[in-house]
């Protein structure tokens, strides 16, 4: 999953004063994360369970896909926009790990 020095990095942010909304960001990114791809992420060198076939380690572009995410949201906080909440970056670069049905 990304660090929250890469998120303070795509998000323009000096400091740590902005830490504790970007790590609620973070969490909420996994998790849409998980939701769209209907995938259970885990870090490198964690092993994947042999009991979860939906089961996958973070890759680049996940990561990126999360970050993206994460920046959109910082810059947007109240956003109102009536599509699906979420960048066109992001629905690319996870497109490939969806599960079909989900």
């Amino acid at each position: 999953m990304v660090t929250i020095e890469q998120i303070r990095l795509q998000c323009r942010v000096d400091g740590d004063e902005e830490d504790e909304l970007l790590e609620q960001y973070r969490f909420a990114a996994a998790e849409t994360l998980k939701v769209y791809t209907g995938r259970n992420w885990y870090e490198a060198g964690v092993d994947i369970p042999a009991d979860d076939p939906r089961g996958m380690h973070y890759t680049a572009a996940v990561n990126q896909a999360m970050l993206i995410l994460i920046a959109s949201w910082y810059a947007e906080r109240e956003s109102v926009s009536q599509d699906s909440g979420v960048p066109a970056a992001f629905r690319h670069l996870i497109q490939p790990y969806r599960l079909m049905g989900v």
